[in-house]
């Protein structure tokens, strides 16, 4: 079944090679603990490895990804959410991209953890309110215009920066 006409590959040896560093947050499957991986270094088959660890939210996308002899998925509870966010601010990156896709994810930040949006060392990208995005189209009809809309308000964004 192919949902997407039309591909726009991400060059990964662009994405190794470049010096900024690139961590996934993933959950361990065995014993549940929460880490950063780095996923800006290695071979391109470790970096999707990694992409789609944190990617695989449980109960949604049974399974994990092997990564390193071990198994991971996303972790998907708020406490998990905020403890990753307090990793971050405790650590010496001097810029830190904060992708927050989920209308819900980014309720939780701004009650828990309200610093990060007025924090100088992180740029949040995130739909604002009026932005309507499913995580879960059903038809190839929904899909494409919700992928679009992201598309677009991540172009803005960046546009912003300049």
């Amino acid at each position: 079944l192919s949902i997407i006409d039309k591909v726009k590959c991400l060059k990964v040896e662009s994405v190794l090679s470049h010096p900024s560093r690139l961590f996934g947050r993933v959950r361990n499957s065995k014993n549940k603990e929460c880490k950063f991986i780095e996923a800006g270094r290695g071979s391109p088959e470790h970096y999707v490895d990694i992409l789609q660890a944190t990617m695989k939210l449980p109960y949604l996308s049974p399974g994990s990804i092997a990564i390193d002899g071990e198994k991971y998925k996303d972790p998907a509870s708020k406490a998990d959410q905020i403890a990753s966010v307090d990793e971050l601010l405790a650590g010496d990156a001097t810029d830190i991209v904060l992708v927050i896709s989920n209308k819900k994810k980014k309720k939780n930040l701004k009650k828990y953890r309200p610093e990060i949006f007025s924090n100088s060392r992180i740029l949040i990208l995130s739909p604002d309110s009026t932005v309507q995005l499913s995580h879960f189209p059903l038809n190839r009809k929904n899909l494409l215009p919700e992928a679009f809309k992201m598309l677009e308000k991540t172009e803005q964004l960046f546009k912003n920066l300049h």
